[in-house]
């Protein structure tokens, strides 16, 4: 996938003390580290949702 033909936003930030969105932040790394386009793609989606869900107002 060419990255300049579809852009990604930057992953959610980890919020503190948060188990969930740590969890997120590894599945995504290891996506990433294997290559697992779908995979990071839709990590990235639940962990928006998550965020969004459970830590509205902290920074993304």
């Amino acid at each position: 996938m060419d990255d300049d033909v579809f852009p990604q936003l930057p992953p959610p930030r980890p919020v503190d003390g948060c188990s969930v969105c740590r969890r997120y932040a590894r599945s995504l790394a290891l996506a990433e580290r294997t290559r697992d386009a779908s995979s990071a793609v839709d990590i990235r989606v639940l962990w928006r949702a998550h965020h969004a869900r459970e830590h509205a107002g902290a920074p993304s």
